[in-house]
């Protein structure tokens, strides 16, 4: 209805995903009877469960490192979560001029889901329960060749939860660069499309990707010891969207067509919805 009404200024309309996050999961290790098969089939008692976790952990952060290590580019310590974590990415691509690859990798205490294990004071055993704790999570940020800056994050602890998330307008951008296609863009906004149509038959071809092997192979990167710690034990990742953004981009002729009804937009934002 908003577009039918401006169509007089309207140029062209643009609807497809922004921001995404997928998580991939190791499910027989995300519940505890899951968890506790696999305990068995590694052959590791509850009372050795701290220590086999925290020699285990150790080893998986080193190796998710070490393809950082080996291309020399910076692993860094990040000591507070709020750090805008994109933006530095951004500045140390730009500083060292990486136009596809790795850029870098950081390293931040955040909290977590994992497990703990708990004495029973009324049957003196112990059990294995999840918990709510707090580890090192990495962060691995490349320019990808189709997907520009993006990053994903390994939790180094069991049981080692992946989250990918990358932009589908920057997606989208390298797209019409392959195809020739003109455009400006502001932030992550396109304000011109030299042809509306064609950019939208690009856009949704991002909804028919084939995801599992993409994501199975930057799973494979991030923690390359899963298959050998899992030792056969189920060693695929099941993936979910947990957030995505899905945005339309509505393009008006003239700047001055798009100020005429700006205000009462922004009246509208403000009394109709909330925060």
């Amino acid at each position: 209805a908003f577009i039918q009404k401006y169509r007089k200024d309207v140029t062209g309309v643009l609807s497809g995903w922004d921001r995404v996050r997928i998580r991939g999961m190791q499910r027989i290790l995300a519940n505890v009877g899951g968890m506790m098969s696999y305990l068995s089939h590694v052959g590791v008692w509850l009372k050795d469960f701290g220590a086999f976790v925290e020699r285990t952990c150790l080893a998986v952060r080193q190796a998710s490192e070490q393809a950082a290590r080996r291309l020399d580019r910076p692993v860094l310590y990040l000591s507070s979560s709020a750090v805008d974590k994109y933006e530095q990415a951004q500045t140390i691509a730009e500083q060292d001029q990486v136009q596809e690859g790795l850029v870098c990798v950081f390293s931040c205490v955040e909290p977590c889901q994992a497990y703990k294990v708990q004495p029973d004071r009324v049957t003196k055993m112990i059990s294995l329960q999840k918990a709510l704790r707090k580890c090192v999570h990495l962060y691995h940020y490349w320019r990808h060749k189709d997907f520009g800056l993006m990053h994903a994050r390994l939790q180094t602890w069991f049981p080692f939860t992946i989250e990918v998330c990358f932009n589908g307008r920057s997606w989208l951008a390298r797209q019409m660069e392959q195809h020739g296609l003109g455009y400006q863009q502001r932030d992550n906004c396109f304000t011109w499309l030299e042809d509306v149509h064609a950019s939208q038959m690009l856009m949704e071809q991002l909804r028919r990707f084939h995801w599992p092997p993409f994501l199975q192979s930057i799973a494979d990167q991030i923690h390359p010891l899963q298959k050998d710690l899992l030792q056969g034990f189920r060693t695929e990742y099941y993936w979910s969207m947990t957030e995505s953004e899905w945005a339309t981009d509505v393009i008006f002729g003239s700047s001055q067509a798009l100020a005429r009804i700006y205000p009462s937009l922004v009246a509208g934002a403000m009394t109709t919805f909330a925060i």
